[in-house]
């Protein structure tokens, strides 16, 4: 038997006879160490097991609960921002309501990350990641409809006029969001009713520690979700590519290329990670990667264009969007 299963080793031969025990008549045996508690091989002797889970007190659960807040701040910053300048061609161009919902969504998807302090409980295993796979879906369905809706007006309207109609007199980009956020509503919830996430009590990782996790819950409804916001994501990059030679205005490919970067990054770090490593920080690590995912669109998605409108209105203008599409059809003229 070794210290890692947990059982108390008796040699009355090796040991001084003060400290002889044994429930047993003969002069070998093991007591197993009651829950809580381990033993190094060969010992008389249970330890109680360290009790591990992210605490606010660490500096860097701290850290990150500081870029927590400051997201939720920068975020309804942003709201406040783009409704006070709701009218103007840059806020029109990023989507109007469509870059207010996506807003919104990115502040849901990440008040899971503050259930990951603190002793885990049936809800906060639950809200932990079903906040953000449900929310963020949502927001990459109104990126991946903006950038083919300005594909369609640029690129599709003329050869597929009929096409082009109908989306727009049927309100086909809201139609798309709202059908693939009830895919994505109605995955999370059979992962809910088959298998949800519940707390877990890693004992096996550390001999002498005891991880307060979460577990997944069922593998194969949880993997239906995450798959779902991953196949969104590629559709997204894919929409994004086909317009990298539209007018700058419009032109979203950079930022969308960047934003879905940190997001692929960061998962394949994360899911690297917990493949690899074992320790409380690997929960840590989950959400930085929920919090660098919505940071990324912040950073490329809206922050330029915040920029233009405090610091260069005269780009937020009709006619200085106009000449930009005039010199891209002048450019397509040429070809």
């Amino acid at each position: 038997m070794s210290g890692v299963e947990n059982w108390l080793m008796i040699d009355v031969n090796l040991l001084d006879k003060k400290f002889i025990y044994s429930e047993r008549a003969d002069a070998y045996s093991c007591t197993p160490c009651v829950e809580g508690y381990w033993s190094d091989e060969m010992s008389i002797i249970c330890k109680k097991r360290t009790i591990v889970y992210l605490q606010l007190e660490d500096p860097l659960c701290m850290l990150f609960f500081v870029c927590a807040v400051a997201f939720i701040v920068v975020s309804i910053g942003l709201i406040i921002l783009f409704g006070i300048n709701y009218n103007t061609p840059v806020v029109k161009s990023a989507g109007g309501n469509m870059c207010l919902l996506m807003l919104f969504c990115l502040i849901l998807a990440n008040i899971g990350v503050f259930f990951y302090f603190g002793v885990p409980d049936p809800v906060n295993c639950v809200l932990r990641n079903v906040f953000f796979i449900f929310f963020y879906t949502i927001c990459l369905s109104c990126m991946g409809v903006r950038s083919f809706q300005i594909v369609c007006v640029f690129k599709m309207a003329a050869q597929f006029p009929d096409v082009y109609h109908w989306w727009m007199k049927n309100n086909g980009q809201w139609l798309c969001i709202n059908v693939y956020s009830f895919i994505q509503l109605v995955a999370c919830g059979i992962w809910l009713l088959t298998g949800r996430p519940k707390p877990y009590n890693d004992s096996t990782s550390f001999k002498d520690q005891t991880i307060l996790t979460c577990d997944m819950g069922s593998m194969v409804t949880s993997t239906l979700a995450w798959s779902c916001l991953w196949f969104l994501s590629i559709v997204c990059f894919c929409f994004s590519y086909m317009g990298k030679d539209l007018p700058k205005s419009y032109n979203e490919a950079k930022n969308i290329t960047f934003s879905l970067l940190v997001f692929y990054l960061g998962w394949i770090a994360y899911f690297t990670a917990y493949i690899v490593f074992r320790g409380a920080y690997i929960q840590l690590l989950n959400a930085v990667a929920q919090l660098s995912s919505s940071y990324g669109i912040v950073i490329s998605f809206y922050m330029p264009r915040a920029y233009i409108i405090i610091f260069q209105p005269k780009k937020n203008t009709q006619a200085y969007f106009q000449s930009s599409i005039q010199t891209y059809t002048q450019t397509l003229s040429r070809m």
